[in-house]
């Protein structure tokens, strides 16, 4: 006997678990779809209860959306994911169709497939097109379904719905941050000292601020070691102050709406300090500048965007790839370029990423006290 409840629960539950795990959002419009997007690629999970919708409505839909995503040119790629839920016997006769409608996405440059849950053994399989290049959509879907088989379908169904809840927590931002943020300051702070010693520059051909300032090796080792602090105010010239200042409000802007103050400031002065400690043990020359505290920003966002559990969060609140390749690129530009303080870009990079996963860490043991 069919129980098509069992089977609407499941595509619940499993609906769920593409959302919670695997990166999905549900349609705006209440239709039957997740969409993802990410690195330049579409994916559609459209979802079937195979006992209620017949096969012309399902190549109906395939249509629709093949003429939705024909129009689309952002995308590079485009994913098509059919998932019925049902008993065996529902889904033969989706098999012959879909065969024949696939082949000519494919011919497109649409891919196409559809999967199985067999709510009855709690197993999924692929019954037409390709196995799915989103290895996160067949693994949020054992998972679940992995779980289903150890619970019932009410006790999976309240966690999963739980752990929607907490996502949607974790999506809104923590802090508020106003125009005069803690960025702003630090932006202000680093151009008045600036134009400061640029003023007494012209006025009598000294710069005291550089001179009692700059991160020189040798004076620190005798005694100067203010020196690993105050260099982070200084900047070379002009160029050099608006790319870190213009770094830093991107950077900035994108972080502090998920740490408080306290924390950013703690990132951003224990980066450029991890940054310039680096320098001082393996270079003679000597250095100024923001770059190492602007890294370690950029550490925080490698490691919320790749590395954190939940990075596919973070990537949905915007499209940060962009900074993403600048940090990159900087990294690597410094290897190449003589005249660049590589440690100190490496070191305040680094320490980014582990504060970014200490701090991940102990908002976790927060969530689960």
């Amino acid at each position: 006997m069919y129980d098509a409840d069992k089977a609407a629960d499941i595509l619940k539950l499993v609906s769920l678990s593409l959302v919670n795990n695997a990166g999905y959002i549900n349609d705006k419009s209440g239709n039957p779809m997740l969409y993802k997007r990410e690195l330049g690629a579409e994916s559609v999970v459209y979802t079937i209860n195979a006992r209620e919708v017949t096969s012309d409505l399902v190549i109906f839909n395939l249509d629709r959306l093949i003429d939705n995503f024909m129009h689309t040119p952002q995308s590079k790629k485009v994913f098509f994911y059919f998932l019925f839920v049902g008993e065996k016997s529902n889904v033969d006769e989706f098999k012959h169709v879909l065969s024949g409608k696939f082949d000519e996405c494919y011919e497109k440059g649409l891919l196409c497939e559809a999967i199985f849950v067999d709510s009855d053994n709690l197993s999924c399989s692929t019954i037409s097109g390709r196995k799915p290049m989103d290895r996160k959509l067949r693994k949020a879907l054992e998972r679940c379904l992995d779980n289903l088989k150890n619970s019932s379908i009410d006790d999976t169904l309240k966690k999963q719905e739980k752990e929607y809840v907490q996502m949607q927590r974790e999506l809104r931002p923590i802090a508020k941050v106003g125009f005069f943020n803690a960025a702003f300051v630090l932006i202000l702070i680093n151009i008045f000292v600036f134009l400061v010693d640029g003023y007494i520059y012209l006025s009598s051909g000294r710069m005291p601020l550089l001179a009692l300032g700059i991160q020189d090796n040798e004076l620190i080792r005798n005694g100067e070691t203010w020196r690993l602090v105050t260099s982070m105010f200084l900047h070379a010239d002009i160029a050099h102050l608006a790319g870190n200042m213009l770094s830093l409000f991107y950077f900035g802007n994108i972080i502090m709406p998920h740490l408080s103050t306290k924390k950013f400031l703690f990132l951003y002065f224990v980066s450029g300090l991890a940054g310039n400690v680096l320098s001082y043990f393996f270079t003679t020359y000597r250095s100024l500048g923001a770059s190492g505290c602007i890294m370690g920003l950029g550490g925080f966002l490698i490691y919320a965007m790749f590395f954190s559990k939940k990075g596919y969060l973070f990537r949905r609140r915007g499209n940060y790839f962009i900074f993403a390749y600048m940090i990159a690129f900087n990294l690597l530009y410094g290897l190449f370029v003589e005249g660049i303080d590589n440690y100190g870009h490496f070191g305040g990079f680094l320490a980014g990423l582990v504060i970014a996963w200490f701090f991940s860490r102990s908002n976790k043991e927060k969530t689960s006290a």
